[in-house]
Order: C-alpha cells, then sequence, then structure tokens
C-alpha cells in the first residue's frame, strides 16, 4: 500500500486559502458589530427623545385640563 502525501505546494494554497476565508469572515463580523453599536446608540437616543415627548405631552394634557 503506498502512502499518498500532498504536496508543500498544495498544502499551502489550501491553508492559504482557508486563512483569507477565515480573514474576511472575521472582518465582516467586526463590521455588523460596528453597525450594530451604531444602530443601539441611535435607538437609545430615540427612545430618550420619545420619553422626553411623552413627558412634555403629559404636561400639556395636564394643562389643558386646567
Amino acid at each position: 500500500m503506498e502512502k499518498k502525501y500532498v504536496s508543500w505546494a498544495v498544502f499551502i494554497w489550501a491553508i492559504g486559502i482557508i486563512f483569507i476565508v477565515l480573514s474576511v469572515v472575521f472582518a465582516a463580523q467586526a463590521s455588523i458589530n460596528t453597525k450594530l453599536d451604531n444602530y443601539q446608540v441611535e435607538n437609545q437616543k430615540i427612545q430618550s427623545q420619545l420619553s422626553q415627548i411623552q413627558t412634555d405631552l403629559s404636561w400639556i394634557k395636564l394643562q389643558l385640563q386646567k
């Protein structure tokens, strides 16, 4: 039974392709995490503004009832 080995060139190419694919995946994940963090900050700002508007509307409603 003959042992067959992969040549170094094929092995290096395979490792290189795997490394490139993993790098692209990690870069995409980092980009998505950054965008998600920005959306969460914007969402928090909007919620804060809505809370302020709700408070203002409650005050106006109370003043109109007097």
